[in-house]
């Protein structure tokens, strides 16, 4: 049965065309280019709401991806509903531990709350809880999953999965911190190993399920409870 499943998952869902072209869109097209056009329009609309800018570059982010993913997630809808549940469960418990373990021990080493990218959510969690709360819980688990665990991760995973859990999670992390990078804020990119472990734990649950539909609820599971605190502690 492991072999099977294994086999299974090391099948090739997604062309090397689709996969390179989802890399490219994410890296590329979403990180640079859409956020300028809609950034345009916004000014040409006269809004200038961060949030939704984050919001529909977000929107268009997550529609291309899924085009471009398409076969991959037509190919991987049958999984043990027992077990992703499970999985998913299990998981969640560990995101938590390791956000609370890893999280507070990188605050107190370099004396800070929270990491940038965390403050930047609640700040427009603030000037708009539906969009935010939207593209928190929904538009960026989908996209962020298909990216570092269906291609990323499952691209790598021929060479083991701790080498292909540890460079996807390490990109996840990279791209959670990218702005404190470019910024010089040495303090907060050390939050790079809190989202990493994330990531490990993400490609841990595909590892188990052999479904990318897994890593994606529980990634929106575990965002969504983190949107309630926020909304419980305004």
């Amino acid at each position: 049965m492991n072999l099977e499943k294994t086999n299974q998952f090391k099948e090739n869902l997604l062309s090397s065309k689709r996969m390179l072209g989802l890399l490219a869109w994410y890296f590329i097209g979403w990180l640079f280019l859409v956020p300028i056009v809609v950034l345009i329009i916004m000014e040409l609309t006269h809004t200038t709401s961060d949030v939704n800018l984050l919001f529909f570059t977000y929107l268009i982010g997550v529609i291309v991806a899924i085009k471009l993913a398409l076969p991959l997630l037509k190919g991987e809808t049958k999984f043990n509903a027992g077990e992703a549940f499970r999985t998913i469960l299990i998981g969640i418990g560990l995101l938590y531990l390791i956000n609370i373990v890893v999280g507070n021990l990188i605050s107190l080493l370099t004396e800070t709350n929270t990491s940038s990218n965390q403050e930047g959510v609640q700040t427009m969690f603030n000037q708009n809880m539906v969009l935010q709360a939207i593209a928190t819980v929904i538009f960026a688990p989908i996209l962020e999953e298909l990216v570092f665990r269906g291609v990323i991760f499952r691209g790598l995973r021929k060479y083991g999965f701790i080498f292909a859990a540890i460079v996807s999670g390490g990109m996840f992390g990279l791209m959670h911190v990218f702005s404190s990078l470019i910024e010089g804020n040495l303090a907060d990119f050390t939050y790079i190993i809190l989202y990493a472990l994330l990531g490990v734990v993400f490609s841990k649950m595909y590892e188990d399920t052999h479904s990318i539909y897994v890593p994606i609820v529980g990634h929106a599971f575990y965002n969504g409870l983190s949107v309630l605190a926020m909304f419980m502690l305004r």
